[in-house]
């Protein structure tokens, strides 16, 4: 696997994959509608499915303090039925389909 050291959003440093689409998504290639992004996460539309999709900001799996953090973002954010964490087509990037989200009303 290639994975690299690289100067992360906010210049922290974490790991990217060459080729991985969602590495590039971190990075700024967003090509769908941007709900949210911090340090751990960013939350857009899936390019496939177009539902809300968080996705962590280094390659590889999430780590627990990551997951809960994911989790607070999405509630913050929405009203929705479940939470897909189980990867259909990228398996080696950590990121979940947010099903039946509606963003909560300020």
């Amino acid at each position: 696997m290639n994975l690299k050291k690289v100067k992360g959003y906010l210049g922290f440093k974490k790991m990217e994959k060459e080729g991985c689409p969602l590495c590039r998504l971190v990075e700024g290639e967003i090509k769908t509608h941007k709900y949210y992004r911090d340090v751990t996460c960013i939350i857009v539309d899936c390019l496939t499915c177009r539902i809300p999709m968080v996705v962590v900001n280094h390659h590889g799996q999430a780590t627990e303090e990551d997951k809960r953090l994911m989790v607070n973002a999405i509630d913050y954010l929405f009203e929705y039925h479940s939470i897909r964490r189980v990867p259909r087509q990228i398996v080696d990037h950590e990121h979940w389909h947010v099903i039946g989200a509606r963003l909560k009303k300020a």
